[in-house]
Parts: structure tokens; C-alpha cells; sequence
């Protein structure tokens, strides 16, 4: 009995490669951002908490049965639209990898449901300085840092349609688990001080900050992939 059941499985083990599915493709979609400082007046930081940014890449999916493992390398796009109306924008690579759930409905439609998780490496700058002259102190400075993380984990859930094998439509909810970097204010600065830290981001360390706070994003992303 004990050498069928090893039999058995490893038969199973062997035909999975030869039933499986290698399917190459490109993907590319929309990022619908919702960010989050904490402990932090968004109104005085960010003129909306929203960003729309984009991405775009080549994907690979391995199906067997009614299962699929995609995996894909997407150059990404996101940010912050700051209260001082200028943009602080992302750019990274995502590699998603995700588990994928075919409902076979034995026409050219077949929904499925995934989940999976999502490492992001960013490529950009990783700090980013504003100055603002602040109200009722002539000739005094604030200067604002946007310190980025050089890359982050997040979790991915969603569903979509593919349409004839070859076409998907999906919706993919992205949710952070690691904190995406720390904003940091410093008050009072005078102006030849702050040319000084624009100039030399380094100084900033002989500054003890006003206020700091952690921020993330959650991202609603939405995209079309075709595979070959």
C-alpha cells in the first residue's frame, strides 16, 4: 500500500511539468494611489491624498489545471500631488508573483481570483526637499523632506476575466506591509541655510527635525494583459 501511494505521487510529481503551461505576455494598467502620512495634517502637506500614476512590463504565467503562478517585472509609477501644487513622483520596479484561481466555465470567459505578494525596488530619487516661507516670520524657512525607502513588501489580491486564452482584464487591490519612507519637517531655518541642505542633503543629519511621520500607499490598480 505504502509503495503505491509513493507511486502514485510521484507519478503525479512527474506529469505536472509535462501539463503544465508556459504562457509569456505584456502588461500594463492604471495606479489609482491612496496615500496615508501619519500623524500628519494631510492639508498641509499634500493637496489630495490621491495620485494616479501607471505601469507597464512584461509578464510570464504557468498554468496547470485550473491553476496559474504569474509573475511579471513592471516599471511603476506613483507619488504625491504636494499642497505647494507640485508633484513628488515614484518610479520603481514591481515584481509581483501571484497565485492565480481559473473558474473553468468551458466557453472562451474564464473568471479567476488571485492573491500573491510584491517587491518594489525604486529607481528614483530617494530624497526629495521643498522650502516654504512661513507665515508671520519674514526671512525664516521651512524646509520639507520626503525620505524614500530604497524598496518595500506589499500584498496583492484581485480578480479578473480572460477572454480566448490570450486577453485579461484585472483588478488588483495592493496593499503595503513596510512603510514606504518618513516625511520630516525642520522649522526656522534661514534661507542661506536652507540653500545650504539643497545643496548638500548630507547637513541634514546635524538637524534635529520638528515633526516626523511614516508614510505608505494602498493602490487600486487596473490592467490589461496580453499574452502570446
Amino acid at each position: 500500500m505504502r509503495r503505491f501511494i509513493a507511486t502514485s505521487a510521484l507519478s503525479l510529481l512527474l506529469e505536472i511539468p509535462l501539463m503544465a503551461q508556459l504562457v509569456l505576455g505584456v502588461r500594463g494598467g492604471v495606479n489609482f494611489v491612496d496615500n496615508d502620512i501619519t500623524a500628519v495634517n494631510m492639508e498641509t502637506v499634500t493637496q489630495t491624498d490621491k495620485y494616479t500614476g501607471f505601469f507597464f512590463g512584461p509578464m510570464l504565467e504557468i498554468d496547470f489545471w485550473s491553476l496559474g503562478i504569474d509573475i511579471a517585472a513592471l516599471y511603476s509609477q506613483k507619488g504625491f500631488e504636494l499642497a505647494r501644487h507640485e508633484s513628488l513622483k515614484q518610479q520603481m520596479i514591481d515584481i509581483p508573483a501571484n497565485l492565480k484561481f481559473y473558474f473553468n466555465t468551458g466557453g472562451d470567459v474564464s473568471p479567476f481570483f488571485h492573491a500573491g505578494g510584491q517587491f518594489s525596488y525604486k529607481t528614483g530619487e530617494l530624497l526629495n526637499l521643498y522650502d516654504d516661507t512661513m507665515e508671520g516670520d519674514a526671512g525664516l524657512y521651512q524646509l520639507q523632506s520626503f525620505a524614500i525607502d530604497r524598496s518595500n513588501w506589499s500584498i496583492n489580491i484581485g480578480a479578473g476575466l480572460r477572454f480566448f486564452r490570450h486577453v485579461q482584464i484585472t483588478a488588483n487591490y495592493n496593499m503595503p506591509v513596510t512603510h514606504e519612507g518618513v516625511y520630516l519637517f525642520y522649522d526656522e531655518l534661514k534661507k542661506t541655510e536652507v540653500s545650504e541642505l539643497m545643496r548638500d542633503h548630507e547637513k541634514l543629519d546635524e538637524w534635529t527635525a520638528k515633526g516626523e511621520s511614516k508614510f505608505k500607499s494602498s493602490t487600486l490598480q487596473v490592467s490589461l494583459s496580453c499574452t502570446f
